[in-house]
């Protein structure tokens, strides 16, 4: 945050009652040049819900106890609700003020119950989430719209000449702002495509997030001054290092390659690892429609079996992907490291380069990994041996910082030719995938620690201390389930958590029980107030090995390009509060495209399930509720079980012990225990997945009442 913004976030703390605008500047003795930063110190904070403004002017902050600010979700029975400190905080319809599910609101609570439910009612609409809803058409004469798929339940008003040509079934994309009498303005976007029409549901899913599927004319018109191989010209004034043994390592699908690697002794018997990355920079200058299109998709979007580029494929597949056999322009990071890990030199150039082969990580995985060998890849074992090597030291590097490892959550769905989901698996991660783990953190390290020497301004993937509150009230429940362990007094250090994390790791449910330490933690975002990465105890962080798929990488190695020839010393702030503002823009579309591929994803395990109606499945326990058991398959589907079939049985919620126990409190069920379930019942466009258990719970033998 800014100076202004914490005087104003400190003011308000210990301000009682409200105070307008005017007042406020008189207070601050804001002078006139400075009202501007004022003002968009405030609408900041009143964005973030750190101060309310009322409809009057009057400021105030937001009183737990009074007002509070949050996201509106409204669920499948379209009951409008926010959730405030676990607690469900319900919306009637007539209380709405036309809000829309994902718009942040106020909210003033009214302290007391109605029907059992706590009730409030919104003062404001702070921020629209994006106003986007899809509707199925009905043309009988007379255009109907029908929501589809969405929880909007307002009539919305369309210009007559938009919607003429559209026919029974269309889906159409419309957006929503100014509603009049309960019924919306709106504004006809364009044609997502026909109900229909295969995979219509996902189509849906993206458009309505606000991502954007097509390029601009103007976009794919600069493609014709972009050339299609490297020239001589493109050369110049570059370091060659054709002559280096340098592969790739991707997914076996992998078109978007914007990574290689090589690594060899030099003769100080040091290692020498090169990490070099497509010059996407070269290509792709600030100012251009490409630029600005990227910077504002942010990032590309990767689905089940597709993926939204961030830029157009002749990009992205061709001249800027490190394809093998072909000149590539590269930014290279070389890093030196003596025999123990540790770096010694580095070096970041602008390099032309060759891959000499597309390696995938199955196969490399089978020679490093099951000794196999694999045929192609016999003049390569000796380097892959090589960055086994290196790759391990980095490993105990990392450990003996304090590196958080959460384990892996990443699921991979494998489709047939009509996109139906065949198989989903938990991604199986070998010593391939570490090693490209490794080296990419190294360079992004390197050029993280390379900017932040400079003094200048630059991009920084930052990670902050988790919240001591949050993470000990985690820490406490997985004690309640019976596992007693040391609670760290401190976690500034994450070698704190590591060192819980390591304990947990000795048990069969770390899976499960490292992912609820993980949803305390904070998450990572970007931002150019460099406060260091916690998760992966580092001082110097930043993303700069995947300028194809990430604008935050694009921009850093725009960055890397001006700072090595020219520094425009007067305009620093300005580039400061530019680079800002795409940080915050970068890490919100980041959070939008994690939503919606968590979304595509639920949807392919619903229809996946769909085939598998009462298939037999092993799982674990993975939160336990009053109203739900959530679980997860061994292949890593999500689902839930009913209580209301085991209270059934007779057994019942013990919120004490966080389990399903008896009514004599013999414990059944807690969180982490393997179980056999049934599916009952499958739902794609609900997104929505039921079990039952496969024991006859009446008869089930209590095996623990507490663990060791």
């Amino acid at each position: 945050m800014s100076s202004i913004e914490l005087s104003l976030l400190d003011f308000f703390n210990h301000h009682k009652g409200k105070i307008n605008r005017k007042e406020l500047i008189k207070s601050f003795n804001v002078k006139q040049e400075e009202l501007e930063l004022f003002d968009d110190a405030l609408n900041k904070l009143e964005t973030l819900g750190n101060i309310y403004s009322d409809d009057f002017g009057y400021m105030c902050f937001p009183n737990d106890d009074d007002l509070v600010q949050e996201k509106l979700h409204i669920n499948k029975k379209k009951e409008a609700f926010i959730v405030f400190k676990n607690n469900v905080i319900y919306i009637p319809d007539l209380q709405l003020l036309g809000a829309l599910e994902g718009d942040i609101v106020i909210v003033k609570k009214n302290n007391f119950k109605i029907n059992g439910k706590e009730e409030g009612f919104i003062k404001k609409i702070v921020k629209r989430n994006n106003g986007l809803i899809a509707f199925e058409v009905i043309n009988d004469g007379k255009i109907i719209l029908k929501p589809y798929r969405s929880t909007f339940n307002y009539k919305v008003n369309l210009d007559k000449q938009a919607t003429k040509k559209l026919v029974t079934g269309d889906i159409i994309l419309v957006k929503v702002d100014t509603i009049t009498n309960n019924q919306y303005n709106g504004q006809f976007i364009n044609k997502i495509g026909h109900k229909d029409d295969a995979n219509i549901d996902i189509r849906t899913m993206i458009m309505t997030k606000g991502i954007d599927i097509d390029f601009s004319d103007e976009a794919l018109a600069e493609l014709e001054a972009i050339p299609t191989e490297v020239t001589s010209f493109d050369m110049k004034n570059r370091t060659d290092l054709r002559d280096k043994l340098t592969f790739t390592i991707d997914g076996a699908t992998a078109k978007d390659i914007d990574d290689a690697i090589s690594l060899e002794i030099n003769d100080k018997g040091n290692y020498m690892l090169g990490v070099h990355i497509a010059a996407l920079s070269h290509y792709i200058k600030p100012g251009s429609t490409l630029f600005n299109e990227a910077c504002n998709r942010a990032n590309s979007v990767y689905l089940v079996d597709s993926v939204i580029p961030m830029f157009p494929h002749q990009i992205s597949n061709g001249i800027c992907s490190l394809n093998p056999n072909v000149d590539r322009l590269a930014k290279t990071c070389m890093i030196e490291y003596d025999v123990n890990g540790k770096v010694i030199n580095y070096e970041i150039l602008d390099s032309v380069i060759r891959s000499d082969k597309k390696m995938t990580y199955e196969d490399v995985n089978k020679i490093l990994d099951n000794d196999t060998l694999v045929n192609g890849y016999e003049a390569f074992i000796p380097a892959l041996m090589l960055m086994r090597n290196l790759s391990n030291k980095l490993n105990k590097q990392k450990n003996s910082r304090g590196y958080l490892d959460f384990g892996d959550n990443d699921i991979t769905i494998k489709t047939d030719e009509t996109g139906l989901p065949i198989s989903i698996n938990p991604v199986a991660r070998g010593t391939s995938e570490k090693i490209i783990e490794n080296f990419m953190l190294a360079a992004n390290e390197i050029v993280a620690s390379h900017i932040s020497n400079m003094q200048l301004p630059g991009i920084y993937r930052i990670h902050d201390v988790p919240d001591k509150s949050k993470i000990a009230e985690v820490m406490a429940y997985i004690n309640l389930m019976g596992y007693k362990l040391i609670i760290p007094g401190s976690f500034k250090n994450p070698k704190t958590v590591q060192d819980f994390l390591n304990k947990l790791a000795k048990l069969e449910e770390f899976p499960i029980l490292s992912n609820l330490v993980l949803r305390s933690m904070k998450r990572a975002t970007y931002s150019t107030q460099n406060i260091g990465h916690f998760g992966l105890a580092l001082e110097n962080y930043t993303h700069f090995t995947a300028p194809i798929r990430r604008s935050m990488d694009l921009i850093t190695h725009t960055l890397l390009d001006e700072y090595s020839t020219y520094v425009d010393v007067d305009h620093i702030d300005d580039k400061e509060k530019a680079l800002q503002e795409a940080c915050t823009h970068a890490t919100i579309k980041e959070r939008l495209t994690d939503e919606v591929e968590k979304e595509v994803n639920e949807y392919k395990m619903a229809e996946y399930m769909e085939q598998h109606i009462g298939g037999i499945f092993e799982s674990y326990i993975t939160y336990i509720s009053r109203s739900e058991i959530s679980i997860k398959t061994l292949n890593a589907i999500s689902g839930k079980v009913s209580m209301h079939k085991i209270n059934e049985a007779g057994l019942y919620f013990d919120s004490h012990n966080i389990s399903i126990s008896t009514k004599d409190g013999d414990i059944c069920y807690k969180i982490g225990d393997k179980i056999m379930l049934t599916v009952t019942s499958a739902n794609k466009e609900e997104r929505s997945i039921n079990f039952k258990l496969v024991e006859d719970l009446s008869k089930i033998k209590v095996y623990k009442k507490t663990r060791n």
